[in-house]
């Protein structure tokens, strides 16, 4: 049964650090992936941000 207990807690534990390394990467990735966007349009647009 300790065994159980511990299972539940381990799986949520690696799924907390995959967010947590997820969230991470995103907010590095964030600033690169729009500017390479306002490359792509040409200018930074507002509507567009209203639209993604």
């Amino acid at each position: 049964m300790s065994l159980f207990h511990k299972v539940p807690i381990l799986s949520l534990s690696i799924l907390f650090l995959i967010y947590c390394v997820f969230g991470w990467l995103l907010s590095i990735a964030t600033p690169e992936v729009l500017e390479s966007l306002y490359q792509l349009t040409g200018e930074p647009n507002h509507d567009s941000w209203v639209m993604l």
